[in-house]
Parts: C-alpha cells; sequence; structure tokens
C-alpha cells in the first residue's frame, strides 16, 4: 500500500511540475551591425530542436519544457559563437548576449566548445526532482573545461573586452562626426542663400571640415 501511495504521489508530482517555462534572449552586436541575419539554436541531450533566426530588434521569446536541461547556441557570420549551457526552468530565463567580431588571434576550432564564447546558467541550486529529470540530463559545468578551452574562452574575453571599449570611442567619435556633418550642411545652405559672409563662411567651413578628417584618422586608428 505504502508503495502504492509513493506512486501515486510522484505521478502526482510530475504532472504538478511539468509545463513549459519562458525564456528570452536578448541579443546585440558590439558594433551595432544588423541582427536578423543571427541564428538562434536549442540543443537538448546534444539534438537540435528549435532553429530560428532573429528579429531585428535582437528579442527572442520562447517556451521551453520543464524538466529539460538546454544548450542554446547564438551564431552570426563574422561574429564569435555564443553558447549557453545548462538554461532550465528554475533559472532566471533572461540573457543578454553581445555577439563579438571574430579576430585572427582567437584560436583554431578544433572541437565545438573551442573558439566560441561561453556562459554557464547557475544549477547550483536547482531542485527539479530527478523523475522528472530523467537519466540522461548531462550538466555543463565550468570547472570541467580543458585547459584549451579555458584558454581559448580567455581569449575570446580578452577581445570582447578590447572591442567593447573601442566601440564606446568609436560611438561617441560618430556623434561628433555627425554634429560637424549637420554644421557644414547649414552653413552650406546659409553661403548657398547668401545668410553668410563668403569668405568667414568658407573659412569656417574648412575648419569644420578639417575637425571631420582628423575625427576619421582616429576612427581608423579605432577600426577591429
Amino acid at each position: 500500500m505504502k508503495t502504492l501511495f509513493t506512486i501515486i504521489f510522484s505521478a502526482f508530482m510530475l504532472l504538478a511540475q511539468a509545463g513549459d517555462f519562458k525564456v528570452k534572449f536578448q541579443i546585440e552586436t558590439v558594433d551595432h551591425s544588423a541582427i536578423e541575419v543571427t541564428s538562434l539554436v536549442i540543443r537538448e541531450q546534444g539534438e537540435e530542436i528549435i532553429r530560428q533566426k532573429a528579429p531585428a530588434n535582437g528579442d527572442v521569446k520562447l517556451k521551453l519544457e520543464e524538466g529539460e536541461l538546454y544548450e542554446v547556441w547564438i551564431m552570426k557570420e563574422g561574429y564569435v559563437a555564443h553558447v549557453i549551457h545548462n538554461i532550465h526552468s528554475e533559472g532566471d530565463g533572461k540573457f543578454k548576449v553581445t555577439l563579438y567580431k571574430t579576430s585572427e588571434s582567437l584560436p583554431a576550432i578544433t572541437s565545438s566548445y573551442l573558439g566560441v564564447n561561453r556562459e554557464f546558467d547557475n544549477v547550483k541550486e536547482m531542485t527539479i526532482p530527478a523523475e522528472l529529470l530523467g537519466d540522461s540530463i548531462h550538466v555543463v559545468k565550468e570547472d570541467a573545461m580543458s585547459k584549451d578551452e579555458q584558454k581559448s574562452l580567455s581569449k575570446i574575453q580578452s577581445i570582447a573586452k578590447s572591442q567593447t571599449k573601442a566601440q564606446k570611442k568609436i560611438d561617441k567619435l560618430l556623434k561628433k562626426r555627425a554634429k560637424l556633418d549637420e554644421e557644414i550642411s547649414e552653413l552650406t545652405t546659409d553661403l548657398a542663400n547668401d545668410e553668410t559672409e563668403r569668405s568667414s563662411g568658407e573659412e569656417e567651413k574648412l575648419k569644420l571640415q578639417e575637425k571631420i578628417a582628423k575625427i576619421q584618422g582616429k576612427l581608423d586608428k579605432l577600426a577591429y
């Protein structure tokens, strides 16, 4: 009788906890390039179950089955692939992902996790019962990475930091250049309408163009 009660109770718990959970991905590129060509692939136990393109705003919302651990790959040509391990129903379910541009200094991809950026969803506090998880669930642990994987990830993180820093400077310079372009456009219009004295106007225009040339020089040095 006790055994029967245990079986019934376990079945009830499975039914009560089974269902879907929501996950959200906010995807962007370090240099603000288009997101539409970015692929998002979800794998369960190594098998691909979902593949789709990200929308223009980079926001992807999905429902996944509870009681499983998922691995998500986010990929765009010319950028370092990003993988998130161990996504599960008890996690936060919100992931902000920045894709970084590939670099010649990155190691060659010789296995599935070399040459990719990686993050690990926390499973330490996970309380999903073993009956719901099943026997084939495999947790990918950060401390189990091989030395080659650790070196690869460290290199990617260094490149990511460098690109992020450079892009912040680039964004500021682009704003300055845009403002100077507006000033030149307004000045050109004033000159065409004889609203500005020609010699002084042309001199001011030349100074603005020289400032733009200096900004472009800085942008060329920051390019990555």
